[in-house]
């Protein structure tokens, strides 16, 4: 093993591609970028990474190329409103998040874009992680020619209760898919929306739950949401349509307790065995 070092950045900045930094100490770290594949694991401390510097690239910034491949495990990426104005921005990889916690990015003075999760390219696949207090918790989006994919695996997504948030926001050539989720406190909790001559933003919500936000589920501009095993609930609006955006929801899902009942004409329910 090679002698320690003090901060993270300056660990990624010496191993090898295809190395691993393990963090040893619980503490605060400065930011830092991956441009290689590796690993950066923190198991068993309280390894908190700040998001002190740069405007609008992350605490964590990815950008490791297209055959990169990147894992990032057991780090909490704490915004401190002034730095940072993303928790982890990817640009390019294939990128795992882990048992991370992803927190403070919100509105900015500045008016900067804040999210915990920004991914402009790549795959990228969040397991059991914990995003709160984030203006937008994850939001994805495609380059021109280009598809984003993302999963979210036993996530747990929390708002601030502002209306103008989102737990997840979908754009164009991108798909995502959520399983055993929760969404909950946000203006909105699920945003997709598309744009005309793109191919179609595309999400399939299962096993998760969308509660307590001002809108549940909106799908806009030609985009297309499935949603199956799911429950949306107590929220002001349940699931809303609009410029032909689409939902579809199964006959398994609970979609009650919702506070209007205006879903908008391109909602469609159908049976649990529908092929789209």
């Amino acid at each position: 093993m090679a002698a320690p070092v003090r901060e993270i950045a300056r660990a990624v900045q010496l191993v090898e591609a295809g190395g691993t930094v393990v963090v040893l100490d619980s503490g605060e770290y400065q930011d830092f970028r991956v441009d290689k594949s590796l690993s950066v694991i923190a198991e068993g401390v309280h390894a908190e990474v700040l998001g002190t510097s740069g405007f609008y690239e992350g605490a964590i910034y990815v950008d490791a190329g297209a055959a990169g491949v990147v894992a990032l495990r057991g780090l909490s990426v704490r915004g401190t409103g002034a730095g940072a104005s993303k928790g982890v921005k990817v640009s390019s990889g294939r990128v795992r998040i882990e048992r991370c916690t992803i927190s403070g990015f919100g509105s900015r003075p500045d008016g900067a874009p804040t999210a915990g999760i920004t991914v402009y390219r790549g795959t990228v696949t969040v397991v059991d992680t914990v995003l709160r207090d984030n203006r937008a918790a994850i939001e994805a989006s495609a380059q021109a020619g280009e598809v984003t994919r993302v999963s979210l695996e036993r996530c747990r997504l929390h708002g601030d209760g502002g209306n103008n948030t989102n737990g997840i926001q979908v754009n164009a050539s991108t798909r995502m898919a959520v399983s055993d989720s929760l969404v909950t406190d946000y203006g909105i909790g699920v945003y997709l929306r598309g744009y005309t001559g793109s191919p179609r933003a595309m999400l399939t919500l299962t096993g998760t739950t969308v509660a307590n936000n001002r809108i549940g589920v909106y799908s806009d501009k030609d985009a297309q949401v499935v949603i199956a095993r799911s429950t949306v609930t107590l929220n002001d609006s349940g699931l809303v349509t609009l410029n032909g955006g689409v939902i579809y929801t199964a006959g398994d899902n609970a979609v009650l307790g919702n506070f209007t009942t205006d879903i908008g004409a391109g909602t469609v329910y159908a049976k649990p065995d529908l092929s789209i």
